[in-house]
């Protein structure tokens, strides 16, 4: 459901591979801005890969910076600038990260605690982002839905 994507660094342009580590690491600064620091563990390469095609799709150009980070405090990193487009990336993957446990908690009875320590951010972005939350809660609710029914087709719940 979420956090499958992962980049294919060695097929990537040096460039490419710079941009997109910026994107990760600005919209990681964004959640962390927005949603608290605890919700920046829940940061997957899916988001910073929709923040990448919405910089694309709306024309809008990554101003990168290089700054520190909790995890690399020493040597400045280039990350990408906090914008209202990484915001709702932010906000995004927070919704996503809590329905992810809300299905791990459900599915294989893991995942409670961690869902627990998100549900502060969560709130948060729920709030700035209803319509989004929505659109995933409804999909969320339909997926359960279809896993409950007994379904023998997989394809039709992936």
């Amino acid at each position: 459901m979420f956090g499958y994507v992962k980049p294919d660094n060695p097929y990537l342009y040096l460039k490419d591979d710079n941009l997109y580590r910026a994107l990760y690491c600005g919209v990681c600064k964004s959640i962390g801005a927005t949603c608290g620091q605890m919700a920046r563990f829940s940061l997957t390469y899916d988001v910073a890969f929709l923040s990448a095609i919405a910089h694309n799709i709306l024309n809008e150009d990554v101003e990168i910076k290089k700054s520190h980070c909790v995890i690399h405090p020493i040597t400045k990193r280039p990350i990408a600038k906090r914008t209202k487009l990484s915001d709702r990336r932010a906000d995004v993957n927070v919704i996503l990260a809590y329905y992810k446990l809300t299905d791990d908690v459900t599915d294989e009875k893991k995942g409670g605690l961690k869902r627990l320590f998100l549900k502060n951010a969560y709130n948060k972005a729920k709030r700035r982002e209803p319509v989004i939350d929505q659109i995933v809660r409804s999909d969320y609710l339909a997926l359960t839905e279809l896993e409950n029914s007994g379904t023998d087709s997989v394809d039709r719940v992936c």
